[in-house]
């Protein structure tokens, strides 16, 4: 925001960063890509985020590699495919090879094949506060060390 005015019920009015600051950041949905899952930090106006890592640029484009073969494979658009449980695999995938260890239970098969997906994740037990911390049927097994 290049004027010093903040308007009522503004991002800008309830953000702890300066107008300069403000300047330099962008809503998440102006990214150009997409993804499944964020690959790199966003602000929520509250601090300036950090740049974007090797690591999570090595993971986006695996993300834009991974998407591009099965969308073909497939017969769909690469943001189709993303759209689905596939890109999810997808990401998952390029998560864990960038990182060089499974935190994800995740194989290939499953960018192809939405039974496969759903054969790893989490089972709904709607129970206490589980229900509100995990979308039912969307959350992922995470191995842990």
């Amino acid at each position: 925001m290049s004027s010093s005015q903040r308007y009522p019920g503004s991002r800008e009015e309830d953000a702890w960063l300066n107008d300069e600051q403000l300047d330099q950041c962008a809503p998440a949905e102006t990214e150009p890509f997409q993804s499944p899952v964020p690959t790199r930090m966003i602000s929520n106006g509250e601090y300036m985020p950090h740049p974007q890592t090797k690591q999570q640029q090595h993971v986006e484009f695996r993300i834009k590699e991974l998407a591009d073969t099965a969308a073909k494979k497939l017969g769909v658009s690469r943001r189709q495919f993303l759209e689905g449980t596939g890109g999810l695999a997808a990401s998952f995938i390029a998560i864990n090879e960038a990182f060089g260890k499974p935190f994800f239970k995740v194989s290939p098969v499953e960018m192809y094949e939405p039974a496969a997906f759903a054969e790893h994740a989490l089972r709904p037990t709607c129970s206490s506060s589980t229900t509100r911390r995990i979308s039912c049927g969307q959350a992922r097994t995470v191995l842990k060390d």
